[in-house]
């Protein structure tokens, strides 16, 4: 195997890597809740959460490894 070969190997190992980790990663939580853009904060997850409070600043989650 050449120097070029082993190089576009690498290159594919991680990729292949950085997918899966993020696969695992961002499949892996769960939306508790909300802060709203006043501070206050709700535990809806739904649509029209902080509608009163001009709207979601940050959304919360659970991860799986919480």
């Amino acid at each position: 195997m050449n120097e070029k070969e082993s190089k576009s190997n690498f290159g594919c190992f991680i990729l292949i890597a950085v997918v899966l980790f993020s696969l695992f990663t961002c499949g892996s939580r769960k939306r508790i809740g909300a802060i709203c853009s006043d501070g206050s904060t709700s535990y809806s997850t739904g649509c029209g959460t902080c509608s009163h409070h001009n709207g979601v600043r940050n959304w919360k989650y659970e991860y799986w490894w919480e």
